[in-house]
């Protein structure tokens, strides 16, 4: 990539972040917790390098931008095949783009970054958005600048991200699991018993099988989703296994 594509355009100020050394070249990204942005090193996975690690500059994504909306000095004939795709007659994911009737777009998704990139099929507009904050905002933004490039009138108004949002209900999930705690904490019935524990082992047996369903350990989940989802199934599990055994003690004394 850096020989058939960086170099060729002059983007001198991009490059593959290979480890996490390269930290101190780029700027610090930031992902939501407890609804505020925290500052937040991700670690690297070489197996994301092509996909996820270029580092770039505006300036850079500027002359990229350029070629693909002249397709200049491009051998492969990758650039015309993608811009004059019939979405009609196939899938809307080709090239490596997902192409509309109008434009041509992808986004791009790291756990403390997000980029989005527009590209008109029909005029020389072109918009490309990085944020240093992971969720859907660049998406968003991305989308908003384009339309207003066509004329459009944009409402601007409250935007709740994703990332944002998933953080939130894992917030009301801890808050219900507390309320629901002291609800029933006084319960002493063998049949209100006797549900506290079918209720638990529920709630652990979902937790083991999380990462199973995801294809994903903890570990990994907690560097990708937001950290109050981990948080949640720790208060969930905590909260299982102790009620798990103040029924079994209940039901011992009946």
């Amino acid at each position: 990539v850096t020989e058939h594509i960086l170099k060729p355009l002059d983007m001198q100020h991009s490059f593959f972040r290979t480890n996490d050394e390269c930290t101190d070249k780029i700027v610090q990204g930031y992902r939501t917790v407890f609804m505020k942005a925290h500052a937040y090193n991700a670690p690297s996975y070489y197996g994301n390098i092509a996909a996820g690690y270029l580092v770039s500059s505006t300036s850079d994504l500027m002359k990229w931008m350029k070629y693909w909306g002249t397709g200049s000095n491009d051998s492969s004939g990758l650039v015309e095949a993608v811009l004059k795709h019939d979405v009609s007659k196939s899938a809307n994911y080709f090239g490596g783009w997902y192409i509309y009737n109008d434009f041509i777009s992808h986004g791009g998704n790291n756990p403390n970054f997000c980029s989005h990139v527009i590209i008109s099929r029909k005029n020389n507009q072109a918009v490309f958005v990085l944020s240093n904050l992971a969720g859907s905002s660049a998406t968003m933004t991305a989308d908003g600048i384009y339309r207003i490039l066509l004329g459009e009138t944009i409402k601007i108004g409250f935007h709740f991200d994703l990332l944002g949002f998933g953080d939130f209900l894992c917030i009301i999930f801890v808050l219900s699991l507390i309320y629901f705690v002291l609800l029933f904490w006084d319960k002493k019935s063998k049949q209100a018993s006797i549900i506290r524990i079918a209720i638990s082992i529920i709630v652990i047996l979902a937790a083991i099988i999380l990462p199973f369903v995801f294809h994903y350990p903890y570990s990994t989940m907690s560097v990708w989703y937001p950290l109050t989802a981990i948080i949640a199934v720790i208060a969930a599990v905590c909260t299982a296994v102790f009620d798990l055994c103040r029924a079994f003690n209940r039901l011992k004394m009946m």
